[in-house]
């Protein structure tokens, strides 16, 4: 038996008895609301704590539970987690599409907001001008770790004319050339150059009058081609460099960043353990093109990840308070002796450990632990038989009522071998009397279809079963798959249903066509000359080479400037031709990070 007191100013107010044997089972509370979550907690006997954590998330309400460590159903063995929304995190703010987005003005979007997965995806348009944006996907939310998709103009399909006659202009293939070398090498190809000054920019990377746009995709011959100037550098533009701030104290970027007219914000979203940088140090900050005044986000180290401290159930009872303080103090935990948690004990004396948790911890945190009060007194002690399981729940209200006892009823379960409204379970033992008794009912026989995985089925199967059980095909969706066969069943929903629910499934297409996208000749690629290894690397990874799933950055020595690239080589080819590869091809891309002199 566990007796918890509880204390007042005035001393003691009542005393209640649990049973050290009665098992308690986890309930789903994902989705409910953090008030329902504390309520249950506050019921369970203290040995089975309560661990709640508020951690921000994308699309969970605030005070609504997101996780949950020990399954519905399951039964406590001792502590049981919980995590709680403390609010939607801020999503990234889309930038605007209009008929003169290029894919440059994304891919600042891009790095200053510091996404990690971008691709850029030709696509056919009669309306929208070659190289320019024509969508970005998702349609919602955007989140510095979202996949995002960006649609590019590839134009108007001939259908008259033959992809051999095609002519291809790989995307900013003449950045940083001169007007003159532009216009003579469109020429060249058969096509006629227009300047669009609608794509004039300001560039801290182009010389003032050379290309800093130009189209890209697929051309017919004597097609008009787009261009756009530099204008130099934006006097009022303020350029920050990826990484530029890596590894400084929170204060020190604070203050640059009002240096620069900027605005800090903290992004807790962004902040990450690191074994390199130190605890509240910079981890990540935005790069790019900023305005005055604009928001200028960062995130810190959490630093080291220290490996969990375990502590097995039971290794410390029965022994002194001292002994157990010491022992948790050296592995680097807090003791906490929480009294709600001493209970009476016939075997262990009165005063030393009865009671405390266990599982996986984090320095510095918190371990409870309850005393034993040594043997109870059976004074007013009540006896609760066992003998109204199967019967009506009114019988045992009325039973548990003549004892003097309170009643609860904590739960309804489906049971084949007990009518519906009858007990199966309530505690019994010795108990104080007046303690509240819980106890569960019958709903009946459990009449629910168990539609089980049909993964891999095809899905005329998986529709037979449905009709054959009563129940509707719900939402169809469609999904390539590797390893499924085309008409196959990917996923469906699984669980116990009710006759005529309906039930989500979702089919294969077969495996997905390989994706591909374009790797040029290096001399093609913009000039990166006055960067340092990392910046042109960011840049690389961030722009053209985002969607390559094998790409290998080698620093490398040479008299060239710092910064640039001096070779790529594809499938171990220095002499590849420019032109479409599969995302998953191996490259390497030569980069200077050390000047031979």
């Amino acid at each position: 038996m566990i007796l918890v007191l509880t204390l007042a100013a005035d001393g003691l107010l009542g005393f209640q008895y649990y049973k050290d044997a009665q098992k308690v089972k986890a309930i789903d509370f994902i989705n409910h609301q953090a008030s329902e979550l504390y309520e249950w907690c506050s019921t369970l006997n203290p040995r089975y704590a309560c661990k709640i954590t508020y951690e921000p998330t994308k699309d969970v309400e605030k005070d609504k539970v997101f996780y949950q460590s020990v399954a519905a159903g399951e039964v406590l063995k001792s502590e049981i987690a919980f995590k709680v929304s403390s609010g939607l995190i801020e999503s990234i703010d889309r930038p605007m599409i209009d008929q003169n987005t290029t894919r440059l003005e994304i891919e600042k979007w891009a790095s200053k907001n510091g996404l990690t997965d971008v691709s850029y995806i030709e696509e056919e348009s009669a309306t929208v001008e070659k190289g320019i944006v024509i969508r970005i996907e998702p349609l919602d939310h955007i989140y510095a770790d979202t996949p995002v998709k960006v649609y590019l103009s590839s134009g108007s399909k001939n259908e008259e004319s033959k992809p051999e006659d095609s002519i291809i202009v790989e995307y900013g293939r003449y950045v940083g050339k001169s007007v003159s070398e532009f216009e003579k090498a469109a020429k060249e190809l058969g096509l006629v150059p227009f300047h669009n000054t609608d794509r004039d920019s300001f560039s801290s990377n182009v010389k003032e009058g050379n290309i800093v746009w130009h189209g890209s995709g697929n051309y017919e011959k004597n097609e008009k081609i787009s261009y756009g100037i530099s204008k130099g550098v934006n006097e009022n533009e303020i350029i920050v460099k990826s990484g530029d701030y890596i590894g400084k104290t929170e204060e020190e970027f604070i203050a640059k960043a009002k240096e620069l007219k900027l605005k800090p914000n903290h992004k807790t979203e962004r902040d990450e353990y690191s074994d390199d940088i130190a605890k509240g140090k910079i981890i990540w900050h935005g790069s790019g093109s900023y305005v005055v005044d604009e928001v200028f986000n960062y995130g810190l180290s959490l630093g080291k990840k220290e490996d969990g401290i375990e502590i097995k159930p039971g290794s410390y009872i029965g022994k002194t308070v001292d002994e157990f303080e010491k022992a948790t103090t050296d592995l680097k935990l807090k003791p906490y002796h929480d009294s709600d948690t001493d209970e009476y004990s016939d075997t262990i004396a009165k005063g030393l450990i009865v009671w405390h948790g266990s599982g996986t911890y984090e320095v510095d945190e918190s371990i409870r632990y309850g005393l034993s009060l040594g043997k109870a007194s059976p004074e007013d002690m009540v006896e609760v038989g066992n003998t109204y399981i199967g019967k009506p729940e009114s019988d045992l209200i009325d039973y548990l009522t003549d004892l003097g006892m309170k009643y609860s009823r904590s739960g309804q379960e489906y049971s084949n071998d007990y009518p519906a409204g009858s007990v199966i379970s309530y505690d019994t033992g010795k108990f104080v009397k007046g303690t509240t008794i819980k106890y569960k009912t019958s709903l009946g026989k459990d009449e629910r279809i168990n539609v089980t995985s049909y993964a891999g089925k095809t899905e005329s199967e998986f529709l037979s079963f449905l009709q054959n059980n009563g129940l509707k095909a719900g939402s169809r969706t469609e999904a390539s798959s590797s390893s499924i066969a085309s008409g196959s069943i990917i996923s469906n929903d699984t669980g116990y249903f009710n006759k005529g629910s309906s039930v989500d499934y979702k089919v294969s297409t077969g495996p997905a066509p390989e994706q591909t996208a374009s790797i040029l000749r290096p001399q093609y690629y913009m000039d990166y000359t006055g960067n340092d290894f990392d910046t042109t690397k960011t840049n690389l990874k961030n722009g053209p080479f985002s969607v390559f799933t094998s790409v290998e950055y080698v620093p490398v020595k040479s008299s060239l400037s710092k910064g640039q690239i001096t070779k790529i080589t594809v499938n171990g080819d220095e002499s590849y031709a420019s032109g479409k590869y599969p995302v998953s091809t191996p490259i390497k891309i030569y980069i200077v990070n050390e000047i031979d002199n």
